[in-house]
Order: C-alpha cells, then structure tokens, then sequence
C-alpha cells in the first residue's frame, strides 16, 4: 500500500514538473506558427490600407486624377501601409488579432511542436504532387 501511494506521489511530481517545464505558457511570439503571424499581419495591413484610403478621400482635388495618377497613388499608399505596419511592432493590431487566434495559453513549445508535426503530415497526405512523387520513388526502388 505505501509502494503505490509512493509510486503516485513520484509520478504526479515528475508529471507537475515535466509540464510545468514543457507545456509553460509564454507571452513570446517564438511559439506561434508562421501561418498565424502572416493571417495577423495581412489584416493588420488591410485595415492600414482601409484607414489610408478614407484618409485620402478627405483630401479636396481640384482636378479628377488620371489613371496614371491612381496608380501612383495606390503604389504610393501600398508603401505606406508597409510602413505603418512594420515599423515600432505596426498598429499593434497583429498582437491583438493573435490573442484572438492563437491565445496565449497555446503558446508553448508544446503545442507548437504538434501543430508543425501535424502540418508535416498533412502536407504529405493533402498534397497530390507530393502523393505522385512519393509513388514514383517506390516504383523506382
């Protein structure tokens, strides 16, 4: 009887321990996958690109511009919007949209091991071209 209780307590201790160590949340951005930096980002950049074209459509013009005009202008605001959302950590709209995406409890190098370790798997299985050349390979052997 005390064996097992001891044999417990080990165990719940190593457990508390590994987990705490392992699974730590952290407020770094380390563990977040790449595909949700790049989601949080694109959106913080299509509300920048939002926000400056109704900025631009409170200037007065005296003269409609041509296309040419519109062009430069739209390359010129793209630029921007790049700016705005690259620099000193953007509008601080990524951080927000992460937090709502991806929480903060779910950034730890746990979870994101099994999500990189699931996108592997599914990259093979999902994806035809890597299917064909999977089977061309066995066929050569």
């Amino acid at each position: 009887m005390t064996k097992k209780i001891s044999i417990n307590n080990n165990l719940s201790n190593f457990k508390s321990n590994h987990l705490n160590k392992s699974a730590k949340t952290s407020d770094d951005r380390k563990f977040i996958p790449k595909q949700y930096k790049n989601i949080a980002k694109s959106y913080e950049k299509q509300f920048a690109q939002f926000m400056v074209d109704q900025m631009n459509k409170t200037v007065q013009k005296n003269d409609p511009l041509s296309t040419a005009d519109k062009y430069y202008q739209g390359l010129m605001d793209d630029q921007r919007t790049t700016k705005l959302t690259n620099n000193n950590g953007g509008l601080g709209l990524q951080k927000m949209i992460l937090d709502q995406i991806y929480p903060k409890r779910m950034r730890n190098e746990l979870t994101f091991n099994a999500f990189n370790n699931k996108n592997k798997i599914n990259n093979v299985n999902g994806n035809p071209y890597s299917q064909i050349k999977m089977n061309q390979e066995n066929k050569n052997e």
